[in-house]
């Protein structure tokens, strides 16, 4: 599923592959006695997504999966990177719900009973969304909480490779700016005996809640031992300069 253009997060943006079809948030299709609507839906996890089964009599399903339970919101995991951006995460998933037809049940493949929320409850789980914004607020960094909820707003792919001596390859560096604002990241890579990563500095600017990409080329000598090595990369913005704040890891074979 893509995210409406309003909050595109580049990294979900679905390329098209042969024999799929790529669904916008909101699509709607037939199919046999069902009218089938489907929605992005970032709550247990930024890449989930949910599909709505309505009959001609009434009857309606959404099939929200692990982000609600009939107690509530499911947001246990900091590494399912649950943002509180107004218009996102959570937030747009409960104005989701308040949106569904009248009586419509929601599914979770985990739990045996349907179940739906009263409006009362759902304002009740957007009022404790907006108090724990709060909170966060007075225990996080000014510039935006969420930089303190995503573990992965700066990180290294592929994570893993794996290299001959006197062989290559590239990696990318993917930041994730939280910040209302356009932000410039300094990007500086951290070398082991027999690698030489290029270019040695980079910067990239990156629009406010959005994703930005900075592809790293890895050249291997004779001199790097067989095993696997870290590479850092440390990530510079405003008057921060955070030390080998991400890595990746390479293993070498002869």
């Amino acid at each position: 599923l893509e995210h409406p253009s309003a909050y595109r997060l580049p990294c979900l943006t679905t390329q098209p592959v042969s024999g799929l079809t790529v669904m916008n948030d909101g699509a709607r299709m037939k199919w046999k006695d069902f009218n089938l609507t489907f929605r992005y839906f970032p709550g247990q996890t930024i890449y989930h997504d949910a599909v709505l089964f309505e009959k001609d009599n009434g009857e309606a399903i959404f099939f929200s999966g692990d982000s609600f339970t009939p107690s509530g919101i499911d947001d246990y995991c900091l590494l399912n990177r649950n943002f509180l951006h107004p218009g996102n995460g959570y937030f747009y998933c409960i104005d989701i719900l308040k949106r569904l037809p009248q009586k419509t049940f929601l599914s979770n493949q985990h739990v045996a009973p349907l179940f739906r929320f009263s409006g009362e409850q759902l304002d009740q789980m957007e009022a404790i969304l907006s108090d724990r914004l709060k909170i966060l607020n007075e225990l996080l960094p000014p510039d935006d909480l969420n930089y303190g909820l995503d573990e992965e707003w700066a990180r290294i792919y592929p994570y893993g490779q794996e290299a001959v001596m006197d062989g290559s390859l590239e990696y990318s560096v993917i930041i994730y700016n939280h910040s209302a604002e356009a932000r410039k990241f300094t990007l500086k890579p951290s070398c082991t005996k027999g690698f030489t990563v290029s270019p040695a500095e980079a910067s990239v600017l990156i629009a406010p809640q959005s994703e930005g990409e900075r592809i790293f080329r890895v050249s291997l000598s004779g001199l790097a031992s067989p095993g696997v090595h870290p590479l850092g990369m440390s990530v510079g913005t405003g008057d921060q300069n955070l030390h080998d704040w991400c890595e990746c890891l390479v293993k070498v074979t002869k």
